[in-house]
């Protein structure tokens, strides 16, 4: 018997191989079981479509805030852009005096949600469009 631990929560080639089971790989890319394991970190809806929706929507916060580009998704997806905010943890972020833009309240947070994005192919410093 293996007592190894496997981290599927932080790891997302470990979700990969041992939590999307053979369906899952069948009615989604590996792209999109990325997004879903994102949402997964954050919420559950039990409806995987769902969970690629706000994975996606996620995964464009997360680089706004990173990036400090957040005008974009205020303009195109305010409703979708505060639930994501929320989502990711108001205890998480620091807003200063702006009641729109804000910020990950220090560098460990903020390194801990680039590690994310970085197992889903995004680059840290390059163009990610």
């Amino acid at each position: 018997m293996n007592s190894e631990i496997i981290d599927c929560v932080e790891n997302f080639e470990n979700y990969y191989k041992y939590v999307c089971d053979e369906k899952t790989k069948k009615l989604f890319t590996k792209e999109e079981c990325g997004y879903i394991w994102l949402c997964n970190l954050f919420a559950t809806f039990y409806d995987e479509d769902m969970e690629l929706k706000w994975g996606k929507l996620l995964y464009e916060t997360i680089i706004a805030i990173i990036e400090k580009k957040q005008l974009k998704l205020l303009e195109e997806k305010y409703e979708e852009y505060l639930l994501c905010l929320n989502l990711i943890g108001t205890d998480k972020l620091n807003w200063g005096s702006s009641i729109r833009f804000c910020w990950f309240d220090d560098d460990v947070i903020e390194n801990e949600y680039k590690n994310y994005l970085k197992q889903l192919g995004y680059k840290v410093g390059e163009d990610n469009d």
